[in-house]
């Protein structure tokens, strides 16, 4: 007895006309226990290949066999009712590889538009590679640099009276100099010849869509499972955040994101109308935790939107971002709100390695197994120690009253792993210098402070510290770093009434997400975002 043709019919637009009882399964709850058994269920038509379909559904794939050739656009929403079946051998380009659906029928619940302006398919052969070169051009575009470059240039050292000199110091002859010269340009060539053939592998296994297109189209790009896995990680550091807090007596609270004037006295805020005013877009809810622990709050935290007016396009700025904020009071020493923090993070960076098994690996199967290399030790290290680790590695320039630019963070990043075996790690005692004027001074030496920041593969994530709970040593303090207290004189005032020490911090979700998995670009993070050049979608 031969098996009936599948049949394949478009479903009329659905408005809640109807109700029905009957139950569709997801992509990723379908198991060999469904073995032989008809089930249905809906997803995005991935791949089309005559008879052989790709339904996707988050970070589940799973194929779909017809008796008929079903002439359905990729990128359709379907419905699926069909008998779960074990292939003859795994099917390798799904997550299901030892299932397989028989079709009896495919309904089509909303047709995609053709052409579509990117495929889902070249989305997901995006490499990190391909975002490093793009990102480059894409930064010095925005900050007009480069235009007129021609590439690198030959350049030898040379000594005080400008003449060349070899690694030793010695005065170079002309000839020496041709010689040295033909050799540069040898190797330029062969470098030109390498990423050419590099290209050409590329443009081989696919067209490969740039940034802008994929943000631009951004509802298609996030159909990649590897966009999918990045944002159910994200939630779920949200979800442990939130739980490790309220665990441990914190309350959340939702401060105000319209303000009266710059808050922590910036002047990198976002200026809206405010009817027949200004306000301000909070660029932190800093100064608002700080007062709400002031209220009688000891413990208190928030997850909500940002607001930075920094003209930077960098691979790890927005404009708006996802902040994870905590403050708590504390009984001796900030250390007390330092080592839960700590703890904090350990305990959501494990818990994702953990728990998100799956979300992990499907991104790494588009990035590298990079993404999976990650090393979570408790490391607390002070900052005069992370300046000598420098110093004695390649970086004299390094002094202990500056801050660390990114390069130097990544490579103190490398040092901390090979010294201490962490990609996780704690530098503490700022200088002052570089912190914001509500940070209580150290009072061993007043060139440093209280503060600490996080690093995450090199890259800072948290940064914290001890408040200032003194209104004149507020006053004193702003005063020193030529900050007016005057507009937000309401949140000097609430130190006056009696005030607990109390620590922080500030975090933001997106970074702390692209860093988590290795990736190169804190907008693989966000799922709009926002910088100095878009605002859309």
């Amino acid at each position: 007895m031969t098996e009936p043709e599948c049949v394949i019919e478009e479903l009329p637009l659905i408005q809640s006309k109807e109700t029905t009882d009957r139950t569709l399964l997801r992509v990723p709850q379908i198991s060999e226990e469904h073995v032989g058994k008809v089930i249905e269920f809906r997803g995005f038509l991935a791949k089309n290949r005559s008879k052989f379909l790709v339904i996707r559904d988050q970070i589940a794939t799973i194929q779909v066999y017809s008796s008929v050739k079903a002439n359905i656009p990729v990128e359709s929403y379907v419905e699926i009712k069909g008998t779960v079946t074990v292939p003859e051998k795994p099917i390798t380009g799904c997550t299901k590889q030892n299932l397989e659906i028989q079709a009896q029928r495919i309904r089509v619940v909303s047709k995609s538009q053709q052409p579509l302006p990117i495929q889902v398919e070249d989305c997901s052969r995006i490499t990190e590679a391909d975002e490093d070169r793009e990102e480059e051009a894409e930064e010095a575009a925005f900050n007009h640099e480069g235009a007129k470059e021609e590439g690198p240039k030959f350049e030898l050292p040379t000594d005080a009276e400008g003449n060349p000199i070899d690694e030793q110091g010695n005065k170079l002859t002309p000839e020496q100099v041709e010689k040295r010269k033909k050799n540069w340009l040898k190797k330029q060539e062969k470098a030109k010849a390498k990423e050419a053939k590099k290209a050409k592998a590329a443009a081989a296994k696919g067209p490969t869509v740039t940034q802008k297109l994929r943000l631009d189209n951004r509802v298609l790009d996030l159909r990649t499972v590897a966009n999918q896995a990045i944002f159910r990680l994200q939630s779920k550091v949200c979800q442990f955040f939130r739980e490790f807090l309220l665990a441990r007596d914190f309350q959340e609270i939702h401060t105000p994101k319209l303000i009266p004037t710059a808050s922590e006295g910036g002047s990198n805020v976002f200026e809206v109308k405010y009817f027949d005013s200004k306000a301000y877009l909070a660029q932190s809810p800093q100064l608002y935790k700080q007062m709400a622990v002031v209220s009688g709050m000891p413990r208190v935290f928030e997850i909500g939107p940002v607001f930075r007016a920094e003209k930077s396009f960098t691979h790890r700025h927005l404009t708006e971002f996802t902040g994870l904020d905590a403050e708590m009071a504390f009984d001796t020493n900030y250390h007390e709100a330092l080592l839960l923090f700590q703890e904090l993070l350990c305990t959501v960076f494990t818990r994702l390695q953990k728990e998100c098994q799956p979300e992990i690996e499907a991104v790494a199967s588009q990035f590298g197994e990079h993404v999976k290399e990650l090393v979570i030790k408790p490391c607390i290290i002070n900052f005069k120690d992370a300046v000598k680790l420098l110093n004695e590695n390649g970086h004299p320039e390094m002094k202990p009253d500056q801050d660390l630019d990114t390069e130097l963070e990544k490579c103190l990043g490398r040092l901390v792993r090979e010294k201490y075996g962490t990609d996780f790690f704690i530098l503490d005692k700022f200088p002052a210098a570089v912190r914001p004027f509500y940070t209580m001074p150290d009072p061993d030496d007043p060139m440093y402070s209280n503060s600490y920041d996080m690093f995450l593969r090199g890259e800072e994530i948290v940064s914290g510290a001890q408040r200032i709970h003194n209104s004149e040593l507020l006053l004193q303090c702003a005063a020193k770093k030529g900050v007016d207290l005057s507009p937000i004189m309401p949140y000097v005032e609430s130190f006056r009434y009696g005030a607990p020490p109390h620590a922080g911090l500030g975090c933001g979700l997106d970074r702390i997400t692209f860093l988590f998995l290795g990736l190169h670009n804190v907008r693989r993070g966000s799922l709009f975002p926002r910088d100095p050049t878009r605002v859309s979608p």
